[in-house]
């Protein structure tokens, strides 16, 4: 598992590569297409629906409305 916090969201990445995250909305940084606040985790992307069967396996956060995944 890996955690990272942004200014007012976190992302989180699961032992099969799922990606989550939660927290304020602005600007889409939660990556779910919508600007709707979360103050429970949602899937941002399962390995099999969204990043074509590939694990993520990190995920960082930066500054205010900044984050990334990777595999």
């Amino acid at each position: 598992m890996a955690v990272t916090c942004g200014q007012d969201f976190t992302a989180v990445v699961m032992e099969k590569g799922d990606l989550w995250a939660f927290g304020t909305d602005e600007d889409g940084r939660l990556g779910l297409g919508t600007d709707e606040d979360k103050r429970l985790p949602a899937l941002v992307g399962g390995a099999d629906e969204v990043f074509d069967g590939e694990a993520v396996v990190m995920v960082a956060a930066g500054g205010g409305a900044h984050s990334g995944s990777g595999d």
